[in-house]
């Protein structure tokens, strides 16, 4: 008995021990991610990086010199500090000022404007990966119907995404062409589709009613979206944490992270087609 004690005791000395990683979020963020998800977004992470991470929430108001002062304040000799792209001048001015600390952006589907910061690694989503996987869950999801998938994106998105969605719909076995929509457009909704992607935000998709299994792009609560939503890609910068703590060592400068991505167990029949779904989740995306 003694010695499990000692052990816990000892893990927790080091655990405690070990310097902080700070999340920085503005007050606009947490509002809308939810107080409770942030906070156990927080213990997860502390658990799987095995070391205190703590948020630091700022007001808008702050310029560079406030937000550098006030992430300082937070932690003399943090282990490394993830800032949002909202939050860059303050990021580079923390990483000038904190030389010997890691800092890193959360840039989303941003690609940061040069000049970029040699002391800064850049985290951006990685969407052709994401479109990919995209791709293959709704061919899964489409479960050999005869109808097309709908896919909700930008009219002025990267012809790199639409090439790898089309690879992951045939890579999962459905051969009909796609139909693209603009997040801006009028839906055909007299036609009845095999799956339904939303990978750029709308709300026009979910005014009426849509009967199709859909595979959705968005850092949303899942317990606030709709049942036809059977799975989720997550590029908030808590669910890209830890692929980013693995990313800090080597070279600055950007790297692509694919979002995280949930699937909705509770909501689909049939342990094939989770099992498919989350082969389809973890798969890699490799440039042909």
């Amino acid at each position: 008995m003694f010695l499990p004690v000692l052990a816990i005791a000892c893990a927790g000395l080091v655990y405690f021990a070990r310097a902080p990683l700070l999340v920085v979020e503005d007050a606009y963020f947490t509002s809308l991610y939810g107080a409770d998800r942030t906070r156990m977004s927080r213990i997860r992470a502390s658990l799987t990086l095995f070391r205190p991470v703590r948020s630091v929430v700022l007001v808008d108001t702050l310029g560079p010199d406030g937000i550098a002062f006030a992430v300082s304040e937070a932690s003399s000799q943090p282990y490394a500090v993830f800032f949002p792209y909202r939050y860059r001048a303050g990021a580079e001015r923390y990483a000038d000022q904190q030389t010997g600390t890691a800092v890193a952006v959360f840039a989303g589907t941003q690609q940061p404007e040069p000049p970029l910061n040699d002391r800064i690694r850049y985290f951006i989503t990685d969407r052709t990966a994401d479109m990919y996987r995209s791709g293959l869950a709704a061919a899964i999801l489409s479960e050999n119907s005869p109808d097309r998938v709908v896919c909700c994106l930008s009219n002025s998105a990267d012809g790199r995404f639409r090439d790898a969605f089309l690879r992951g719909l045939r890579d999962g076995g459905h051969n009909q062409d796609p139909i693209y929509v603009d997040p801006d457009a009028d839906y055909p909704y007299s036609e009845s589709f095999a799956a339904a992607v939303i990978a750029d935000p709308t709300d026009r998709f979910f005014q009426k009613k849509n009967p199709a299994p859909t595979v959705l792009h968005s850092w949303i609560n899942p317990e606030l979206t709709n049942s036809q939503v059977k799975i989720i890609f997550d590029d908030a910068p808590w669910a890209l944490l830890a692929g980013g703590v693995r990313n800090l060592s080597g070279r600055v400068g950007t790297v692509y992270l694919p979002s995280k991505a949930a699937v909705m167990d509770r909501r689909l029949a049939g342990g094939t087609v989770k099992r498919s779904l989350q082969a389809a989740a973890g798969a890699n995306f490799t440039a042909e």
